[in-house]
């Protein structure tokens, strides 16, 4: 923890230590306050009223475990394919991820928790810090007031500022037998940003974030403790706008399902600009057994309003939600429309499923169907941004010739014949179209 450099005023008797005026300095964080140690009752009493600069408290816990720490993920990303989808849902734009990552059982430890040092002493303690900092999350201007009797720890308040947001949270934790857990937290307004570079050390996505939630959990194990988990909450992610695939985080179920439809969404509202990428989810969610359920998921953005509902299982690391995005109208839209004779279809269904971290996000565009006359296709297939989702939703037909006279007609060739070139030209290598190709050049906008 670095040198240590304390001066104070000292007190001390059979039953009693007491600083006073204390100043100086532990490692690099500057320190301030009084501590008092009671020592006539069965368990040292503790009171300290301190004060510190930032405060890093790493250096202070034990030294971990290299055989027990989690793997490390390491995104490995598969590019976006056209495959049959899961579940009967017809075929559609795929993005399937993959993360080097702990199995679900090994993601949380089973080895019993050692709380016995809750028991060995009593404590009243006021906490004043500019940062506290763990790894690389960091409470600012921190403000913790905790009381510690027989056991149960009660933090009674913990404010302050949590990646640019305001944090209010309130825990209980009673180690005296089975350990049992109650905590709420608030978090308004928290950047996306900062929190995925903090979990995961890249700026995946930007946009804020809110959270009320309060759970309560029992067990002797983490792996009980989230198995236990039980409560209910609300979040908030708005102007959410995904920079990069979105692996390795618990947020990849969200910026997944962006990553997969903000570049559609912005062509079909002819919006290239950030703002026609950026999205607002909201919902409220209730956890049983650690498993988290909403019903009420609500996705805002260019594309249009969509909702989802379905699960988040913890202990299994596994999500399976689905939903479908009501299309904005639009020009593009609008045309589709008209050629179709209505029979365009106003939503999109979704799909998110499999590992938390690194799910397949799955976007059915099979309703649009090729092979319809719409009026000024051509000319809307020419906009830049436009022509590439068109093309993908809509493939181009081969123009038809009508037969001479006195001719039978003739079928129109199909996709394996070979069509000569008209005379007194050089035939051109024609490259095959494929459709991973064309999903690759619409997803780099």
């Amino acid at each position: 923890i670095g040198r240590i450099d304390i001066a104070t005023r000292l007190v001390a008797s059979a039953t009693s230590l007491a600083m006073s005026e204390l100043n100086g300095r532990i490692g690099d964080t500057q320190v301030a306050g009084a501590v008092t140690v009671g020592l006539g009752a069965p368990r040292p009493q503790i009171t300290a009223d301190l004060r510190t600069g930032r405060l890093q408290i790493d250096p202070f816990l034990p030294a971990e475990r290299a055989a027990a720490l989690p793997h490390r993920l390491i995104p490995q990303v598969v590019p976006a394919t056209w495959r049959p989808a899961p579940h009967g849902m017809k075929d559609g734009l795929l993005i399937r991820a993959q993360a080097g990552r702990a199995a679900p059982a090994e993601r949380w430890s089973r080895e019993p928790l050692d709380l016995s040092a809750l028991a060995s002493l009593d404590a009243d303690i006021r906490l004043r810090s500019d940062a506290l900092g763990y790894q690389g999350y960091v409470v600012d201007d921190l403000d913790l007031a905790a009381i510690l009797v027989n056991g149960v720890l009660d933090t009674q308040r913990l404010t302050g500022t949590l990646f640019g947001g305001p944090l209010q949270a309130q825990a209980r934790l009673d180690a005296s037998a089975t350990p049992t857990l109650a905590t709420q937290v608030k978090l308004d307004g928290a950047d996306i940003k900062r929190l995925l570079v903090a979990a995961t050390g890249n700026a995946m996505a930007s946009g804020r974030l809110n959270l009320d939630a309060r759970f309560t959990s029992q067990g002797a194990s983490v792996a009980q403790l989230v198995s236990a988990l039980a409560g209910d909450g609300s979040l908030a992610a708005t102007g959410v706008d995904v920079t990069q695939a979105a692996r390795g985080t618990p947020l990849a179920p969200l910026l997944g399902l962006l990553e997969a439809s903000a570049p559609l969404a912005g062509a079909l509202a002819g919006q290239q600009s950030a703002g026609g990428r950026r999205a607002d989810l909201t919902g409220t969610f209730t956890a049983t057994n650690g498993v988290l359920r909403s019903q009420d998921l609500a996705l805002a953005y260019a594309l249009g309003n969509g909702r989802a509902q379905g699960t988040v299982d913890l202990p299994r690391w596994r999500i399976d939600m689905a939903g479908q995005v009501r299309l904005a109208p639009n020009l593009l839209t609008g045309l589709l429309a008209r050629g179709t004779g209505g029979t365009t279809p106003e939503t999109l269904p979704f799909e998110v499923r499999g590992p938390l971290d690194a799910p397949n996000v799955k976007l059915d565009t099979a309703g649009f169907s090729g092979g319809l006359p719409i009026p000024g296709l051509d000319k809307l297939r020419e906009k830049k941004g436009i022509g590439d989702v068109l093309d993908t939703l809509i493939p181009r037909q081969p123009p038809s010739r009508p037969p001479a006279t006195g001719s039978p007609p003739t079928a129109p060739p199909s996709a394996g014949d070979q069509v000569a070139p008209p005379p007194g030209t050089e035939p051109q290598p024609q490259r095959p179209v494929r459709p991973e190709d064309l999903l690759r050049d619409l997803f780099r906008r």
